[in-house]
């Protein structure tokens, strides 16, 4: 009976002691972090169109099936299998597929995905699949119109489509100068693709592009004997750039014609849109100087200008990101605007008459994500706070904004077709992932999944954010991540992680406060993580974004240095020991903060910095810095070669041999001036990667990035 009683008691003891927490290894922050440590989602998570049902992909016995969901009452059933798919393929030329594709609804009954370059059709009540079309081999950026049965793609730069009964039919013939169907001015203004099908899939529009402009830019590649020159084109602030147009093809007739150039040669063409009669084609279009805008309407038949529905000025900057959003059945459509500080959105018939502003107040809007006639009412996502994101409602007559989802944090909203019901994705700083379905108006109907802790079971420490007076009765979001050890009697060193570029927002009502796992490994280490997003980052107004125009850098260090100065009044930090890291503009910032506060930090690593704007893309420079013949002095006081000489503490460079969007000569230039000087730095060059380094030296990079900060560093025992 005693030894009964003593094992009994020892089982008790045991099963009392919480298991031990492990410890996060860098390795497994750097590389795991969107795998092991990513919250569980539910994937190819879709609406289907014309139905309150969702699908989505599920492992049964080990094979992923097509699942079909009810909304309402959450009964579910089985479409069709990985195995199903493959065995009908398997019965035509094409070889099967490796796993589950992505698929695309078209009603109830009928979805479609790509495979071998071409699109498949299913028809789940005929339980048939069909090869529809395809491409030449290494066609690339494919729009499908489901409809017409047609695809658009490029190859070596052209434009090209095919139908069932047409293979691989040529639209343009150009050389290597001029660039047809793809994405024009870098990416800026929204501009993510282009090739836009018409409605009915009779026309295709596609921005041209001529390059022949702009300076050939040349990149080394290492990995061949003898090391090669790799060129491509890179237009630099305040030199010639790229000349762009609008064609459209009409696929019945054969003819392609352009739009009527009514601007300068070098000017903006960005969110582009049909009609939905297919009778016209809309355009914003910048001039070079992107402080005018005009919203244009076209002819999409003859090309020739009909009108300017309307204008936008600023004395700064006007950025245009999202199309006309047409509303269904009526000559009318809805347009985002900062116009009245903030993102909001217009209500204008397609003669340009102003209805009316729709949404009004001190956040931003976002994306539409649902417009239902019946209601008269849109769906949209925005924020409240600056560091949420949210659905709201608004009915366009009595316009009014109405929350859908009520919890502060970050919500990603998914509307039903039916604007019946919503799938809901929430998470805060505690949160990882809740996935509820909810009715238009916020109700709850159920939860779909609730997202377990994949950090659960290791030591991890506290994440706060909260916002710090700045300058001008502005205030600036924080995060701050604690070691899980933390002592308030101790003192701790400060890692600040810094980008402070426009667009950008760093510091999130999400899990984790949107911080990277490397950062939390770093706090287990002893130290305090701090970020800061100050002026130029997004979401807190035109006002508060364009105060960094014309001194890239200023603004934006002035306010780096507030939180500096706050951090240094907190009892807990080691005013002693900073320092700073960034990437990008964040490795611009790192070296602007050394050279402009000497001896405020022990150490700073930068990883593809800008050194001189004047070097950098001409799109984005000249939104925010002019051109350099317009504002010499701006270009002059936030080159950082000229101020090498302040440079007091260690500094480690980091830059990708074949960056082309921030090219090596940056660290080149900088380099050249810290011998000029005397100044010695530490340099090292990840051969053969771009503006980031990614896959599996990610962990050598994030190694040698905290290495070189924890040898700089001194720790209090």
């Amino acid at each position: 009976m005693m030894i009964q009683k003593l094992i009994l008691s020892l089982f008790i003891l045991l099963a009392s002691v919480a298991p031990a927490q492990k410890k996060l290894t860098l390795e497994q922050a750097v590389a795991e972090q969107n795998t092991t440590f990513s919250p569980k989602k539910i994937p190819h998570l879709q609406w289907i169109t014309g139905a309150n049902s969702y699908s989505y992909k599920k492992n049964i016995k080990g094979q992923d099936w097509i699942m079909v969901v009810n909304a309402e009452t959450g009964a579910e059933v089985e479409v069709i299998g990985f195995e199903g798919l493959n065995k009908i393929i398997n019965t035509t030329p094409y070889i099967g597929m490796k796993e589950l594709p992505e698929i695309t609804w078209v009603d109830p009954y009928n979805f479609y995905f790509y495979h071998i370059r071409g699109y498949w059709h299913y028809n789940i009540q005929k339980r048939t699949l069909e090869r529809l079309v395809g491409h030449a081999n290494n066609g690339a950026n494919n729009e499908f119109h489901f409809k017409s049965k047609q695809i658009a793609y490029t190859l070596d730069n052209n434009l090209y489509f095919a139908t069932a009964d047409i293979a691989d039919h040529q639209i343009t013939n150009y050389g290597t100068d001029t660039v047809c169907g793809q994405a024009i001015h870098r990416y800026e203004f929204g501009i993510s693709k282009g090739i836009f099908w018409s409605p009915k899939g009779s026309a295709i529009a596609f921005y041209e592009k001529d390059e022949s402009f702009v300076t050939d830019y040349s990149i080394k590649n290492y990995e061949i004997a003898p090391a090669a020159d790799a060129e491509f084109k890179y237009p630099m602030a305040g030199q010639n750039s790229e000349r762009a147009r609008v064609g459209i093809h009409h696929t019945s007739t054969g003819e392609t014609i352009y739009l009527e150039n009514i601007g300068e040669p070098d000017h903006y063409y960005t969110n582009l849109a049909w009609g939905p009669e297919e009778k016209f084609i809309y355009v914003a279009e910048l001039n070079r100087d992107q402080d005018h805008m005009d919203l244009n309407k076209y002819n999409a038949k003859t090309g020739k200008f009909v009108k300017t529905l309307f204008t936008e000025t600023s004395d700064k900057y006007v950025e245009p990101e999202q199309p006309p959003y047409f509303l269904a059945g009526k000559n009318e459509f809805l347009w985002f605007s900062e116009r009245d500080g903030y993102d909001h959105i217009y209500h204008y018939n397609t003669d340009g008459r102003l209805i009316g502003q729709i949404t009004k107040g001190n956040m931003e809007m976002h994306e539409i994500k649902h417009y239902s006639p019946e209601r008269g009412e849109i769906m949209v996502t925005g924020t409240a706070r600056s560091v949420d994101r949210v659905l709201y409602s608004v009915n366009l007559k009595r316009r009014k904004l109405q929350r859908v989802t009520s919890k502060d944090g970050t919500h990603f909203s998914e509307v039903s077709s039916t604007g019946d019901y919503i799938i809901n994705r929430f998470s805060d700083l505690e949160t990882p992932g809740n996935f509820d379905m909810i009715t238009r108006s916020g109700k709850l109907v159920r939860n779909i999944l609730t997202a377990k802790d994949p950090l659960e079971g290791y030591t991890l420490g506290t994440t706060e954010i909260f916002q710090i007076p700045g300058d001008k009765d502005y205030e600036y979001w924080c995060r701050m991540i604690k070691p899980s050890d933390f002592d308030p009697s101790k003192k701790y060193p400060v890692l600040i992680y810094v980008y402070g570029g426009p667009h950008a927002q760093l510091v999130r009502d999400t899990w984790l406060g949107g911080a990277s796992l490397w950062m939390h490994e770093m706090a287990e280490r002893g130290y305090i993580i701090w970020t800061l997003d100050g002026r130029g980052s997004a979401n807190n107004g035109l006002a508060f974004e364009q105060e960094t125009f014309g001194l890239l850098g200023g603004m934006e260090y002035n306010d780096q240095i507030i939180g500096v100065d706050y951090l240094h009044t907190l009892p807990y930090v080691d005013k002693e020991n900073f320092a700073v890291h960034g990437w990008s503009f964040g490795g611009y910032m790192t070296i602007n903060m050394l050279l402009r506060s000497p001896g405020t930090f022990k150490a700073g690593v930068a990883g593809g910095p800008v050194i001189d704007w004047a070097m950098y893309e001409v799109m984005y420079t000249e939104r925010y810095m002019e051109a350099p013949q317009k504002n010499p002095q701006g270009y002059s006081m936030t080159r950082l070669n000229d101020g090498v000489h302040f440079l007091a503490n260690d500094l480690l460079l980091i830059h990708g041999s074949s960056d082309d969007i921030v090219v090596m000569q940056h660290s080149m230039l900088f380099l050249n001036a810290c011998i000029n000087e005397g100044k010695q730095v530490d340099f090292f060059v990840y051969p053969g990667h771009g503006h980031n380094v990614r896959g599996p030296d990610r962990v050598h990079l994030m190694t040698k990035v905290l290495k070189y900060i924890d040898q700089r560093i001194v720790k209090q025992k």
